[in-house]
């Protein structure tokens, strides 16, 4: 099963490998934080646009990075899918830039902010396929069911608030930005998904 979806999402299984791969090396060579995580203001001031895209390959911790690849795993093959590769390639890279804009005008003037993680894009991909699938039913923790629609609704309150009030190390503007990504880049890249939300929510 685990190597099917290795063979039928390709373009979600080198983004899975290569991520877990380059963050464990950071994990040792710690300068790669300095040199490829987002700094806003190197990206700016220095024109360091590469570190928009960089970062999303790097975590702070094996927890941070246990997390994001277990949701990845959830959802990423699933979604890969159901839009296709080259679709999927563009929603990831997509959501991943877009859930940046945020913290790089929030942070653009202090040369010491450092932001590292897939979180923004993945939140992109969690969208994504509760808007493909709006029936679909979710399990936190493993085990307590919770309506798609419901968790994003949730997903999305939560982050909006915590960007505001959190002090806890988490970039909940990446989280934020990353789902609107994913619920704008969805219908650009699969149009039929809006009847497909059209006809649940008339459903409700």
């Amino acid at each position: 099963m685990v190597l099917e979806q290795f063979t039928t999402a390709p373009v979600a299984s080198i983004i899975f490998i290569l991520t877990i791969v380059t963050s464990l090396i950071a994990f040792r060579k710690t300068e790669w934080i300095d040199d490829y995580g987002l700094v806003p203001y190197d990206v700016l001031a220095y024109k360091q646009y590469y570190r928009l895209i960089s970062s999303g390959f790097l975590h702070g911790n094996y927890v941070h990075l246990a997390m994001n690849m277990l949701t990845f795993y959830f959802f990423a093959f699933y979604l890969e899918n159901l839009l296709g590769h080259w679709q999927f390639f563009l929603l990831y890279f997509g959501g991943m830039l877009l859930s940046d804009v945020a913290t790089m005008i929030k942070y653009r003037s202090e040369p010491n902010y450092t932001s590292l993680g897939a979180s923004g894009a993945i939140s992109t991909l969690v969208l994504s396929v509760i808007i493909c699938d709006p029936g679909l039913t979710l399990r936190l923790f493993f085990s307590i069911p919770i309506p798609g629609w419901l968790f994003a609704v949730a997903y999305m309150g939560y982050s909006l608030i915590a960007s505001f009030k959190a002090n806890d190390g988490i970039n909940h503007d990446a989280h934020l930005w990353g789902a609107v990504a994913g619920i704008a880049l969805t219908p650009l890249i699969k149009p039929e998904v809006v009847d497909v939300l059209s006809n649940f929510i008339a459903g409700i």
